[in-house]
């Protein structure tokens, strides 16, 4: 009767505990019910959305389409121009799960709803052409709420603000404000042509490479790849504050009201695979405020925008603001050998040398032994990526002043192609006390040279000489190791060196 009695025990503990388990496990995770708190009046995915088409009322309104292309971009109907990507996203995500807040049944009138002639009609077209059509009325009495009607219902709906009063904007809030559209990528040359009317110079730019660009004008340097992108990524930014289009015969006519006979600035982007862009900056537009405006002109469009140009104070540094500040131009991927010597100064009374080799994807000492840690990849990172701080001769021709004779470090940097770039740090050239996290603290400099140039520049002292110390005490550790290795072999008998296999 005991063990009976047990096994009941045991099957009402059982059913108890799956009982708590149904009655308290968490509901599973599914798409969201259409609870009574939402009356859905349309589902769709938004991706399903293809074409947008609204006829506006009255004497004003005016019929609006724009639709999705092959490669994914939305263009107005008629004109090809760019739909305003906030504009097609408003009416996805505001449509594709409206809900109503309030329904009026079997209304006596539309006319008081604003859902008779005057109001909008929008057909929304889906993939596979399917559609969608509803009529938007004025706002409820409170202003949160508008009207509407799905087509072929008799009964009239309150959804939100955000997803009705849209439908009445004109057609330039359709159209897409950023006017000048590229890949900077694909750019391989920018000319600005600026200045005034009777000190007009032209700042121009060549790729070399990927990661190289090069001024030709009015300098010939190496310039800096962020302040190219920078110019590039402010004419992309270019936002229309207003546009009007215009015939041809009538631009022309006006192109000194415009000021595109004598702009401001003429600035062409050319690519490698498509036409150049060209775009003209003219005169002072109407402005408010303090953002000064001023009309432009993409070339071969019709289209006059109106837009800020606060974008040539870029456009008009100092030609030497553009000057690459990676002097040495390696990729530190591409680095597979590197040599440092350096020298006791008064400074520092640290000296030594220090080979390293990258093989077989890994940094090994001049005699093939595994180097330890990430030392030897800092210094090829620093050195190859370096960047400078100022430049202090263009063409220097004394330079023992700047120690750089007998400098402090030399750094030799070895390529794939064996390419070899070898840089000097010289003295020191100033300091500078600043105000840390932990109070005072001073900052150091040192004179640098890439050998075989004539130009002399500064950095910071502590992101190029610490590493190399740092170097060369791992060198002398290891020759300290390797010595007391080999003087413990002297006191090994010989008979039991033969016995060594290593030997």
């Amino acid at each position: 009767m005991k063990p009976f009695r047990g096994t009941l025990i045991a099957l009402i503990a059982l059913a108890l505990v799956g009982g708590a388990y149904v009655a308290f496990r968490p509901a599973p995770k599914g798409p969201k019910a259409n609870t009574e708190d939402c009356n859905r009046l349309f589902e769709f995915e938004k991706h399903e959305l293809t074409r947008v088409y609204i006829d506006q009322p009255g004497d004003g309104g005016v019929q609006i389409g724009f639709s999705e292309g092959e490669s994914g971009d939305w263009t107005i109907d008629g004109d090809n121009e760019m739909a305003d990507r906030s504009m097609v996203n408003r009416a996805k995500h505001q449509i594709h799960d409206l809900c109503s807040r309030a329904i009026i049944e079997d209304p006596e009138t539309l006319e008081l709803y604003g859902l008779g002639n005057l109001a909008a009609e929008v057909t929304l077209t889906l993939r596979g052409e399917r559609e969608l059509k509803f009529r938007v009325g004025d706002p409820n009495p409170t202003g949160v709420s508008y009207y509407i009607q799905p087509d072929g219902d008799d009964n009239i709906y309150t959804v939100k603000k955000s997803a009705s009063d849209f439908w009445f904007s004109t057609l330039k809030a359709f159209r897409e404000r950023r006017f000048a559209r590229f890949d900077s990528k694909d750019a391989i040359a920018l000319s600005a042509e600026l200045g005034e009317a009777d000190a007009r110079y032209t700042l121009t730019f060549e790729q070399r490479s990927e990661r190289d660009w090069e001024m030709t004008s009015p300098q010939q340097m190496s310039a800096h790849l962020e302040e190219i992108r920078r110019l590039l990524g402010r004419v992309q930014a270019l936002k229309a504050k207003d546009f009007f289009d215009v015939e041809p015969d009538e631009l022309e006519a006006k192109e000194a009201e415009y000021g595109f006979d004598a702009p401001r600035a003429r600035i062409e982007i050319t690519f490698a695979s498509r036409d150049p862009l060209r775009l003209l900056i003219g005169s002072d537009a109407p402005s408010e405020g303090n953002n000064p405006l001023a009309y432009m002109l993409l070339e071969g469009d019709d289209t006059v925008q109106v837009a800020r140009y606060g974008l040539l104070e870029d456009f008009s540094k100092e030609p030497a603001a553009f000057r690459n500040r990676r002097v040495v131009r390696m990729a530190t991927e591409d680095v597979t050998a590197v040599d440092v010597a350096l020298t006791a100064d008064v400074f520092s009374d640290l000296e030594g040398k220090a080979s390293v080799r990258y093989a077989a994807e890994q940094w090994l000492w001049e005699d093939g032994t595994n180097f330890p840690g990430a030392g030897a990849e800092r210094v090829a990172e620093r050195f190859a990526e370096l960047q400078i701080e100022d430049i202090i001769a263009e063409s220097a021709t004394d330079f023992a002043q700047y120690g750089l004779d007998e400098p402090h470090g030399t750094v030799t940097l070895t390529g794939r192609e064996e390419q070899e770039k070898v840089i000097l740090v010289g003295d020191r050239s100033e300091s500078e006390v600043i105000e840390g996290p932990e109070g005072e603290e001073t900052i150091h400099r040192r004179y640098i040279q890439v050998d075989g140039e004539d130009t002399v520049y500064q950095v910071e002292e502590r992101s190029v000489v610490s590493v190399i110390e740092d170097l060369v005490r791992q060198r002398a550790k290891k020759a300290k190791k390797d010595e007391e290795r080999a003087a413990n072999r002297e006191r090994i008998p010989n008979e039991l060196l033969e016995d060594d296999p290593q030997n």
